[in-house]
């Protein structure tokens, strides 16, 4: 009887520290994020027709989704899962008052960026004095819970896909290479050869202006893809 008791005991033990080191674990997660604006119908439908004669060029580039939607990045981070909440409500603190949907973007222009042997083909914004203001808030917000040397497995992938290193190494980066007086506002539109991007910059542009929906998080995926909603500003 008493033999039964002890290995029961033990038991209980030893399950209650595997699930206090697996919620230990799970706090210490690191996942990358993306702090952006969701961009309106108007340009949502743009980027679409974009990505579809994209994906005509090269089939194996993303589709613009519900898994990869059309935005507008002000910050990359990697942080610990457990602090979301604390970031949401630093952010939720810091534009109290502000609405978003005021803002007035305007796309003005195709940006092919080189990605391996193909190409990102990048819807540019004008960096107004507004965005910018916008993005540095969001950064002192986010800052206090960044941290450093974030690697594949915080980012959403789907089976067997690999997340790139440029990726990995541009969220770490973000604010040196893309904020301040580099901050460069855009929807990322997809994936095509370099030629053919090249053939679209070289088109007259039809610029056009539009609004913000919202400014949320989201889990990042390979390329920058805005892959899963992990919260918006109420």
């Amino acid at each position: 009887m008493k033999t039964g008791l002890y290995l029961l005991g033990l038991s209980l033990l030893l399950g209650w520290k595997v699930q206090a080191q697996t919620q230990t674990a799970k706090s210490e997660e690191v996942i990358a994020i993306d702090v952006l604006l969701l961009p309106d119908d108007q340009a949502n439908q743009f980027s679409t027709n974009i990505n579809t004669k994209l994906r005509e060029q090269y089939p194996q580039g993303y589709a613009l989704d519900a898994k990869h939607n059309p935005h507008i990045t002000l910050l990359q981070r990697y942080v610990r899962v457990a602090d979301l909440p604390a970031v949401e409500t630093a952010i939720q603190k810091v534009l109290m008052g502000q609405d978003i949907t005021k803002l007035l973007l305007k796309a003005t222009s195709f940006y092919p960026a080189p990605s391996g042997a193909q190409g990102l083909l990048l819807l540019e914004i004008d960096p107004t004095e507004e965005l910018k203001s916008l993005q540095a808030k969001v950064i002192a917000a986010v800052q206090p819970y960044s941290v450093k040397g974030g690697t594949a497995a915080a980012f959403v992938k789907d089976t067997g896909e690999l997340i790139n290193q440029f990726t990995i190494d541009f969220v770490e980066g973000f604010i040196t290479k893309a904020s301040g007086d580099k901050f460069l506002p855009h929807i990322t539109l997809g994936l095509a050869p370099m030629d053919y991007l090249a053939g679209l910059k070289s088109q007259p542009f039809p610029g056009f202006s539009f609004k913000a929906t919202h400014l949320a998080i989201f889990h990042l995926g390979n390329f920058g893809t805005a892959r899963e909603k992990l919260w918006v500003l109420p």
